[in-house]
C-alpha cells in the first residue's frame, strides 16, 4: 500500500509488509524476498497446464503430431501415462486446498513425466526412433516438467498463513 509505514502489530516493532499479511515471500540464501507463496502456486498451476497442451499435441493426428503407430505401446505405457494425467490433473487444486500435498504430487508428476520422456527416448515405448518435432515437444514438457518440480518444491517450503495470536500481544483481552 502507498501509506505502508513498515510497522504492523506491536508498537515499536517494525514488521515487513509480508509479516503482517497472509503472503509470506520465500527467502532467498541472501534474505531478499523474491517469491511468494501465491506467485508460485501460480506458477505451478501454470506449468501444470502448459504440460497439459504439450501433452495433447503429442497425440496422434488428427490432434497432435506423433506419427508413429499406437498398435506397439504396451497397456503398461497406456496406464502409466494416465496415471501421469491423473496426478497432474490433481495437483492442480490440491496445490491450493492444500499445499504440502499438491506441492508433493507437483514433483511426482514432473518425475513422471521426465521418466516418460526417458523411456520414449530409449525406444521402450515404441521401437522406430522419435521423429524431431515429437522430440521437440518432449524436450518442451521436460523443461515444463523441470518448472513444475521448482515451484512445487517452493510451495512445499512454505508454511500456511499463521492466524494463531500470540500471548501477550496487544490487543488481546
Amino acid at each position: 500500500s502507498a501509506n505502508w509505514n513498515g510497522s504492523c502489530g506491536s508498537p515499536g516493532v517494525e514488521q515487513s509488509w509480508f509479516e503482517c499479511h497472509d503472503r509470506e515471500p520465500i527467502k532467498t540464501r541472501r534474505g531478499e524476498s523474491q517469491l511468494t507463496p501465491s506467485s508460485a502456486k501460480k506458477a505451478a498451476l501454470g506449468a501444470v497446464a502448459v504440460i497439459l497442451i504439450l501433452t495433447v499435441l503429442e497425440f496422434p493426428p488428427p490432434i497432435g503430431f506423433e506419427t508413429r503407430p499406437q498398435s506397439d505401446i504396451s497397456s503398461f505405457w497406456l496406464a502409466f501415462f494416465l496415471a501421469i494425467v491423473f496426478v497432474e490433473v490433481g495437483t492442480i487444486p490440491l496445490i491450493y486446498k492444500r499445499p504440502s500435498i499438491g506441492g508433493g504430487l507437483g514433483i511426482l508428476a514432473a518425475i513422471l513425466n521426465i521418466l516418460q520422456i526417458i523411456a520414449d527416448q530409449a525406444h521402450l515405448l515404441q521401437p522406430e526412433v522419435a521423429p524431431f518435432g515429437y522430440s521437440a515437444l518432449e524436450g518442451m514438457v521436460g523443461i515444463a516438467s523441470l518448472a513444475l518440480a521448482y515451484f512445487s518444491w517452493k510451495v512445499m517450503a512454505t508454511r500456511g498463513p499463521t492466524n494463531v495470536k500470540q500471548k501477550g500481544a496487544v490487543g488481546d483481552v
